[in-house]
């Protein structure tokens, strides 16, 4: 039986982005999770129908705190410290 010989693969190009680049892409993710939100909450708030914006007056508050804290945190945290720790080494402190 004959054998089919492969050739060898060629090495892949691994694209190493500046670090301003990794921020811009990894910010965009983050925006559009802040831009979500904002529009969640921006049309609760526009309800202008009596019995709606009863009902959304209840929930909020009933819902305890820090469910509403959590759900802060998650979007407006944004973690920077790896692209610090980049800055950094490429200045050679």
């Amino acid at each position: 039986m004959l054998r089919r010989t492969y050739p060898a693969a060629r090495p892949t190009r691994v694209l190493i982005l500046p670090p301003r680049l990794q921020y811009e892409r990894a910010r965009r993710g983050h925006t559009a999770v802040i831009r979500g939100e904002s529009y969640k909450q921006m049309k609760l708030g526009q309800l202008v129908h009596p019995l709606l914006v009863a009902c959304r007056e209840l929930l909020l508050r009933l819902v305890p705190a820090t469910v509403l804290q959590k759900s802060l945190r998650k979007t407006n945290v944004y973690e920077v410290a790896p692209y610090i720790e980049e800055f950094r080494r490429m200045r050679g402190e």
